[in-house]
């Protein structure tokens, strides 16, 4: 799909759209990791990123910003996020009018309140500030165009409960925000709402809770395209998920029940890797979900 958008952009000389476009490609790469080599394209990337001062090309930079900030979150660079979310603030007046505003407004208020347990009370009287803030404003966005972005207000709000302990509360506003992402198209939005639902439950010593949160979670991700996001989450907790019951009964066909340690081995029958997972609890759940590509990255259905 891209390259057919390039070829448009070039055939216009529309530096813009090019320039769009070439972010949302570093972003793909990144999540992805289509790059053959990772440091490499973090060199191009700066290129890239130092060429919008010398075209003074702001509102193009701020749409990169936008998305890069989403992908950092995605990545789990929280610190990061929190660091540059004020930057990338400075930059808003550029892309007034555009989704990637309400976009930003979305991720701030995540990336506050995942950080709100490591900042002093000053900056979280602060941030809860910024929070409420932008939560009105999408609540007022919500009322006119729900499909797009009422499960992002519910996702804040369960994340509200969450840091005020209210498990039961965040735990159904997280159920809202991930039914109304995938039945309006933001695979990525409902795979971030079954990981910080999962994360919470995991936390507080409910792993047979959050073992279909994260299981639902893997799936997306890798419906995403988001490979590299994928590996992560495996390398922080697969180990652990593999304690749990529902992991041992969800392969009870597969005779000598052994397990793979890398979650992508298709090599041997004997093992199981994450995708027979997730095929497995689908088939549990009896919830299918339609394979949505990268393509999706920022999409607005309405």
């Amino acid at each position: 799909m891209l390259p057919e958008q390039f070829s448009f952009a070039k055939t216009f000389n529309h530096s813009i759209a090019f320039d769009i476009l070439k972010s949302v490609e570093f972003i793909c790469q990144i999540l992805t990791e289509e790059a053959e080599d990772a440091k490499e394209l973090l060199e191009k990337e700066k290129v890239f990123v130092d060429s919008f001062s010398e075209k003074n090309a702001n509102w193009p930079f701020a749409i990169y910003k936008v998305i890069k900030q989403f992908s950092n979150f995605c990545m789990g660079l929280y610190e990061l996020c929190l660091r540059e979310t004020e930057e990338v603030e400075k930059f808003l007046p550029y892309i007034s009018g555009t989704p990637y505003v309400v976009e930003h407004k979305f991720i701030q208020c995540l990336i506050y309140t995942k950080q709100y347990h490591f900042l002093s009370d000053l900056e979280n009287k602060y941030s809860l500030e910024v929070v409420n803030k932008n939560l009105a404003q999408l609540k007022v966005w919500a009322s006119f165009c729900p499909d797009n972005y009422l499960h992002q207000v519910q996702l804040i709000e369960a994340e509200q409960f969450r840091i005020q302990g209210d498990l039961w509360k965040a735990i159904c506003l997280y159920d809202l925000a991930i039914d109304n992402a995938k039945q309006n198209g933001f695979t990525q939005n409902a795979a971030i709402a079954n990981e910080l639902a999962g994360i919470m439950l995991l936390d507080a010593g409910h792993l047979k809770l959050a073992f279909p949160y994260f299981m639902d979670c893997f799936n997306l991700y890798e419906a995403w395209g988001a490979k590299k996001k994928l590996l992560q989450l495996k390398e922080k907790y697969f180990s652990k998920l593999k304690e749990h019951e529902l992991f041992h009964q969800s392969f009870l066909f597969n005779k000598k029940q052994r397990f793979s340690e890398n979650i992508y081995s298709t090599v041997e029958a004997e093992q199981i890797d994450l995708q027979t997972i997730i095929l497995a609890t689908q088939a549990i759940s009896g919830e299918v979900y339609t394979t949505l590509g990268m393509t999706s990255l920022f999409t607005c259905p309405c």
